[in-house]
């Protein structure tokens, strides 16, 4: 998280004032709880506005997010290699 942040400060710094894209990063630690998960993913996705997610770092927070991410069609990046084989079919093709 910190790489990221320090990347998105680097960016914004780089670019023109003239720009109006500007980037920002908000984080929602669920400490890998479940049932957790699904009401931070709800708030980066409706309060937030968030264009993308980055998965949490387990399998459980991940699972109980992709779902949310997938209807509202916020692209889901997770580093979980295995995560494909717990995914719907239908998920796996979206």
């Amino acid at each position: 998280m910190v790489l990221i942040r320090a990347l998105i400060n680097d960016l914004n710094a780089s670019s023109p004032d003239r720009m109006i894209v500007r980037r920002r990063f908000f984080t929602n630690d669920t400490n890998c709880d479940p049932s957790l998960a699904p009401a931070a993913t709800q708030y980066l996705i409706n309060v937030q506005k968030v264009d993308v997610l980055i998965g949490a770092d387990c399998s459980a927070g991940t699972l109980a997010s992709a779902p949310l991410a997938n209807k509202a069609k916020v692209p889901y990046i997770t580093g979980k290699r295995n995560l494909k084989m717990s995914l719907s079919s239908h998920e796996r093709r979206l």
